[in-house]
C-alpha cells in the first residue's frame, strides 16, 4: 500500500489559505471608510458669506434712506 504524498497537500493548503487571506484583505481594503473626515472649509472660503455681506450692506443702506 502506498502512502499519500503529504508534502503536496500541505503546499496546496498553504496556497489556498494564502489566496483566501489575500482576497479577504483586498475586500476589507476596498470596503474601508476614511478614518478621518476632511476638515470643513474655513469661513472666509465660503462664498455665501460674501453674498450675505452684499445683501446686508444693501439693506442697511436702503433702510437708512427711507
Amino acid at each position: 500500500m502506498r502512502r499519500p504524498r503529504v508534502r503536496f497537500t500541505v503546499r496546496r493548503m498553504m496556497v489556498v489559505v494564502g489566496v483566501l487571506a489575500l482576497a479577504l484583505g483586498l475586500l476589507a481594503w476596498a470596503e474601508r471608510e476614511p478614518a478621518v473626515e476632511p476638515a470643513p472649509l474655513p469661513r472666509w472660503a465660503n462664498p455665501d458669506h460674501d453674498i450675505y455681506d452684499f445683501v446686508l450692506a444693501d439693506l442697511i443702506e436702503n433702510s437708512l434712506r427711507i
